[in-house]
């Protein structure tokens, strides 16, 4: 066997052992991004806050308390460049729609909760969702594929998120819900794409529950 031949097989390999090891991570991101996700205030109706309290309400903000801690430790760590994914360019307009969504619930709100509860839960849940999806799992492709292909997976990966956990409102059996929760993914991540932060998608998203519960 010659020496370019033996010089091919060994690039060969050196190919196939990146790309491998590039797909062991994306599996782990997928697993990691997936654990987090199941942290997300509300989404279950055991979480994690009922090892302190059996109060429902009670559990629901010691969840958020909880995703609240940890986003500051993330960004405290910086990890993935997370102090960048938040405050960027478009942070005054973000405030304005919050601010301006929140004035306008007490106004409309016909949910069981009491208000403040729902205020508290369904603003940490949309800052958690944001910022571990299009925020932390957007950023860990970017490692790995070019940004388009980081896009379109926390698309799908938000989507099949609701899918996977909430099968009785996005199983499928409910093509509508799951086109919707498709579409909301695919405006939250062009959102998040073309403002190369999250202050725009966490402000639509937490405006959507504010101004429509």
């Amino acid at each position: 066997m010659n020496v370019k031949i033996k010089q091919k097989l060994s690039y060969e390999k050196r190919l196939k052992f990146i790309s491998a090891r590039k797909y062991v991570k994306l599996g782990g991101y997928i697993v990691i991004w997936f654990g987090l996700w199941l942290l997300t205030p509300g989404l279950l109706s055991k979480n994690v806050g009922m090892l302190v309290t059996k109060s429902e309400n009670g559990a629901l903000l010691v969840n958020c308390g909880l995703v609240l801690l940890l986003v500051i430790l993330l960004l405290c760590l910086n990890i993935l460049n997370a102090r960048a994914l938040l405050l960027g360019r478009y942070k005054y307009w973000a405030i304005g729609l919050i601010v301006l969504s929140a004035l306008t619930l007490p106004f409309h709100y016909h949910m069981p909760k009491p208000i403040l509860i729902y205020f508290i839960w369904m603003g940490f849940s949309v800052i958690w969702q944001n910022f571990i999806t299009f925020g932390l799992f957007y950023n860990s492709l970017q490692t790995l594929f070019q940004e388009r292909t980081a896009l379109i997976g926390s698309i799908l990966i938000f989507t099949l998120g609701h899918v996977v956990v909430l099968p009785d409102r996005f199983g499928i059996t409910q093509p509508l819900n799951i086109l919707f929760i498709l579409v909301v993914a695919t405006i939250l991540g062009v959102l998040r794409w073309k403002g190369k932060n999250l202050d725009l998608p966490i402000a639509l998203h937490i405006a959507f529950y504010y101004f429509f519960s």
